[in-house]
Order: C-alpha cells, then structure tokens, then sequence
C-alpha cells in the first residue's frame, strides 16, 4: 500500500464501498420482503444490521476523504482515472439502486401504516356496536325484580 498511488488507494476504497453498499442493497430486500410478511420477527434484526452497514461506510467515507482531498491536488495517470471513474460509477449505480429500494421500503411502510389504522377504525367501530347490542333497561324494576 506504500508504494501505491493516491488513483490505485482510491480505487481500492472505491470496491470496498461497492461491496458494502451491495451488502446494503442486499438487506434493503431482505426488510422490504419482511415488511411484505404479515410477521415482522426479523424487522429488527435487519434493522440494526442496516445501521451498523450504515455507520461502517459513514466511517470508511470519512476516512477517504483525506485521500480525494490529495487526488485533486496531484492527479494520476490517465489509465488509473479511467479505472477510478469506472470504480466511481459503479458504485453510483449501487447507491441509486439503494435509494430506489428505500423509497419502495417507505412507500411499503405507508401503506401498511394505513391498513394498520384503518384496521383499528374498524375494532372502534365494532366495540360501538357491540355496546349497541346491549341489552338496555327501559323499565323501572319492580320489587321482585330488585337485587339486594
């Protein structure tokens, strides 16, 4: 890693994110098809999966952004920005196809989150008529009829 360039470090750092935001994408369909399932057992699993995804790439960025900082200064040679822009772009594309998947995952959640309240609309409403069914007392209790 001494003697590489600042382009070879960079495109190194280019395929490890694309490896973890493919694992990324890759859990994105493991909760969009959780969230699809009337049981959410492994939502949370997921989840935290997902996060700690998350905060790796947020370390690994902010590790690379010292070494974009020097590519802009002392650039390579043609060959290796052609390689580190092909790196770039994949990686792009990944990331887009992540944020598709996470919007599809939130549309997903809202529309559950409806099913949801209209499912407890309709528990409201049969416990109002439930009550309604009760039986009513429109009498005045007689004496034999009275409980002591």
């Amino acid at each position: 890693m001494a003697g590489e360039s600042i382009a070879e470090k960079l495109i190194s750092a280019a395929k490890a994110d694309l490896a973890s935001y493919e694992e990324l994408l890759a859990l994105c369909g493991r909760e969009y098809a959780s969230l699809s399932t009337p049981g959410l057992d492994d939502l949370s699993v997921i989840i935290e999966e997902k996060e700690r995804l998350i905060r790796e790439i947020g370390g690994k960025s902010d590790r690379h952004s010292r070494l974009w900082a020097e590519f802009e200064s002392a650039q390579g040679g043609d060959s290796a920005m052609d390689r580190l822009g092909e790196a770039v772009d994949r990686v792009r594309e990944v990331v887009e196809a992540v944020q598709k998947s996470e919007e599809k995952i939130a549309e997903l959640v809202m529309s559950r989150s409806e099913e949801i309240r209209g499912a407890l609309g309709t528990i409201s409403q049969s416990g109002k008529a439930l009550s309604a069914y009760k039986p009513v007392r429109n009498y005045a209790p007689r004496f034999v009829d009275r409980k002591e």
